[in-house]
């Protein structure tokens, strides 16, 4: 039927009825071969190997049942490009050569030419096919793949699941060309087919992918299907939520389950926990009794385990187990889970103060658009560079990003997350669990903004009383609300921009030219006082751009002036034209700069960074770039001894007096009193014990004043040490040098600060 106005249904119902598709020879096997075991009860075939193909008018299914092309998965189709571009090989029927494709061989037609410089080849390939000939791909915008597979006669009484792991954007699922479910994006949950196949006989199994609400919509299948074959089809076990207690050592699971036959059922589960790495087996629950009613439709099976002698999860220890649970039913194993990743790891908000597993969790962390290109070699290098945590502002649900999600599990960095739509939405989902099983997720974004006191959210307005009409009304304040009382973790909950309502407030800020970095040291001194909540900064950058540097009536550059106010004569050594220009060619990131300008960011960097981790800040998130420009970041190893400084767990460094720690004073007069400080800040994942000294140096190098003591500094917490000595008796100008040093034989660990100051003759 058609939708009022003429406009035709979509998807229909049924595809292609009356049309009979071809044969290919004897040599192309399209059935179910070969098998994938996952464990004794479970087996999975995957739907690869070769598809017909045809690209399809916006809205129609009207296909061409002779003419097809032929190909391999994974293919992407991008119509608004004129061109098709594949992973695979494209083979048109009367170029099949099926003794090479028997031998392996993969036939490739050059289909990746720029349409603006060259003719659209794919207009030539469909030539031949009438309901292609002369239309531009533009025009073609969805995608018609069918697969055919033969399901033995001996398959019945399993449980047979169809799922599509990664399908972009839409797509329409027929089954015998009859609709059996719809896709929206990749990550859906796999439909039940176990009534609706043929057994005993051939099936086809019809993609129609693409968006129907508008044309020229690139279409994906970038994996292929799978067919999971159960050895069961009385019951069907979702994927485990497992909500772990640190506090408690207990491991709460929630099962999601379909009773498929009429009686209720007793089911005895028992629970196996394995080492992620090894899979050696580490420990096996008791059995536990579990009811299952009769057809009710998805249920939610809650039981606990016990976890003591599992190792806790941290940044710094990520340990990771797998838990696999087995059904059993009259004493016959019926179901086993396939594994779901898990770790120790408990999060919660005490004041400004975001804790892991009992200890302070000060967030170090960058803010990257998504997690697809997060690698292990990238994950490396955040850990090595203090990195601890990463905030991602886009979730696309592909594998490459469930893959990014498991290496943060498995190099202890924490997530920072936007709030899973599944899991809101889909309360009632048998598979809602896909994806929430992961220690690294400490943190959920509700939206883009809450309430803003100001323009810019400063964190001086952080503490205001929001007034209940603004309760009832604003809906992220709302979403804050209705998500905190359904999650099982309790998570704590901010915004990825700005504003209040969540647990921490999240700021994106960034400070640029013309702000003293006195000012930005300062900035959150007022905060510190009251810290009435959790504040973490986003995308969080100082210095936009190099390129505000230059004269506007003249358009001369001044960076080597700006330079040689912080940095002295140094700035006027070695210039050339190219040197003094060079703001002029830098194209997007202000990380990939000249060395002169490195200075300036380390400077900014350090001084304010390190200041407010002194305030106890509850974290930040750099705004690093991504992808090819962040392998060049990788070589720019003069970042390394920068971010040591202020990105490290451990901070260690000279300042003023504990009351006034921003203090800058350099110039002192003959035999006047100097008060400073040792900044010492412990942000690893335990208390560190170290020997502790301090002197001061005569130009000549004696020793003027010195100091030892054994420190030991609280897991996430601050000291102030002081550093208190008189200048000596002089008639000229001399420097002095004050050095700390820190060193923790058992960790390995040595750090320290210098700071110079001049004495000058007391004034007569």
């Amino acid at each position: 039927s058609d939708l009022p106005g003429g406009t035709p249904l979509y998807p229909p119902a049924t595809l292609g009825f009356h049309k009979t598709r071809p044969s290919l020879p004897a040599k192309i096997d399209w059935s179910l071969q070969n098998p994938g075991s996952i464990n004794k009860t479970r087996s999975e075939y995957t739907l690869d190997g070769i598809w017909r193909f045809q690209p399809l008018p916006f809205l129609s299914t009207d296909f061409d049942p002779n003419h097809w092309l032929y190909l391999r998965l994974p293919v992407s189709w991008i119509p608004f490009s004129n061109t098709i571009i594949y992973d695979s090989a494209l083979l048109p029927i009367k170029d099949f050569n099926f003794t090479k494709w028997a031998a392996g061989l993969n036939i490739q037609i050059p289909l990746e030419q720029d349409v603006s410089e060259e003719p659209d080849h794919s207009k030539e390939l469909l030539k031949d096919i009438p309901l292609w000939d002369g239309k531009p791909i533009s025009q073609n915008s969805l995608s018609l793949l069918e697969r055919d597979f033969y399901i033995q006669e001996n398959m019945k009484g399993k449980l047979l699941l169809l799922s599509f792991p990664e399908v972009n954007p839409e797509a329409a699922v027929y089954l015998n060309d009859t609709l059996i479910g719809k896709l929206n994006g990749p990550n859906n949950e796999p439909l039940n087919v176990t009534d609706e196949v043929k057994y005993g006989e051939t099936n086809r199994l019809s993609l129609l992918i693409g968006s129907p609400h508008k044309p020229a919509t690139h279409a994906t299948i970038s994996k292929a299907p799978v067919l999971e074959v159960r050895k069961t089809a009385l019951f069907e076990l979702g994927i485990p939520l497992i909500v772990p207690s640190w506090q408690n050592k207990s491991l709460k699971v929630l099962l999601p389950a379909i009773n498929h036959s009429d009686d209720g059922t007793e089911l005895s589960i028992i629970g196996k926990i394995y080492n992620y790495s090894s899979m050696s087996l580490v420990k096996t629950t008791q059995p536990l009794q579990v009811a299952l009613q009769a057809q009710i439709g998805c249920t939610e099976l809650e039981f606990e385990f016990d976890a003591t002698g599992l190792s806790e999860w941290t940044p710094e220890n990520p340990q990771l187990y797998s838990l696999v649970l087995e059904a059993n039913l009259g004493g016959k194993l019926l179901d086993i889970t396939t594994p779901q990743t898990f770790g120790i790891a408990e999060v919660w908000m005490t004041g400004s103060e975001l804790f892991l597993n009992g200890r302070h969790h000060f967030i170090r962390g960058v803010s990257l658009s998504g997690l697809s290109n997060l690698t292990q070699e990238m994950a490396k290098m955040l850990k090595r560079r203090g990195f601890n945590s990463i905030s991602v502002s886009y979730l696309d649900g592909t594998i490459r990003e469930e893959n990014g999600i498991a290496i943060a599990d498995q190099f202890g960095l924490t997530l920072s997350i936007p709030l899973n739509e599944v899991f809101q939405n889909t309360e009632k989902s048998l598979y809602k669990h896909k994806n929430l099983n992961h220690p690294s997720v400490i943190e959920r974004q509700i939206g883009k903004h809450g309430w803003q006191n100001a323009p810019h959210s400063h964190p001086l307005q952080i503490g205001e009383v929001i007034d209940e009409s603004r309760r009832a009304t604003n809906r992220f304040y709302l979403a804050a609300q209705a998500f905190k009382e359904k999650d099982p973790f309790l998570l704590p909950t901010t915004y990825s921009d700005s504003g209040l309502g969540g647990d921490i407030t999240g700021l994106s800020m960034s400070f640029s030219y013309g702000i003293p970095i006195q000012e930005m040291e300062d900035w959150l001194s007022d905060w510190a006082l009251e810290r009435p909540a959790g504040l973490i900064l986003r995308n969080l950058q100082f210095y936009s751009h190099p390129a505000f540097l230059f004269q506007l009536g003249t358009q001369e550059s001044v960076i080597l002036e700006h330079y040689a106010r912080f940095f002295g004569d140094s700035a006027y050594l070695n210039v050339s034209e190219a040197l003094i220009n060079s703001w002029r060619n830098i194209k997007t990131s202000y990380w990939l700069t000249p060395d002169y300008w490195v200075d300036f960011y380390s400077l900014a960097y350090i001084r304010a960074i390190r200041a407010w981790r002194t305030d106890r800040l509850t974290g930040y998130y750099l705004l690093l770039p991504e992808e090819k420009e962040y392998q060049e970041l990788v070589k720019l190893k003069k970042w390394d001894t920068i971010f040591d400084a202020f990105n490290s767990p451990y901070l260690c460094y000279i300042a003023g007096t504990a009351s006034n720690f921003t203090g800058k004073a350099h110039n002192y007069f003959s035999e006047e009193s100097v008060n400073k400080s040792a900044v010492l800040v412990n942000d690893s994942f335990q208390e560190l014990s170290g020997n502790f000294s301090w002197d001061v140096k005569m130009p000549d190098g004696s020793v003027l004043a010195s100091s030892k003591a054994t420190l030991t500094i609280p897991q996430g917490k601050r000291i102030f040490r002081p550093i208190v000595f008189r200048c000596p008796e002089t008639k000229e100008r001399i420097n002095l040098k004050i050095s700390i040093n820190f060193n923790v034989p058992d960790e390995d660990l040595n750090l320290g600060d210098t700071f110079k100051l001049s004495v000058f003759p007391a004034p007569r």
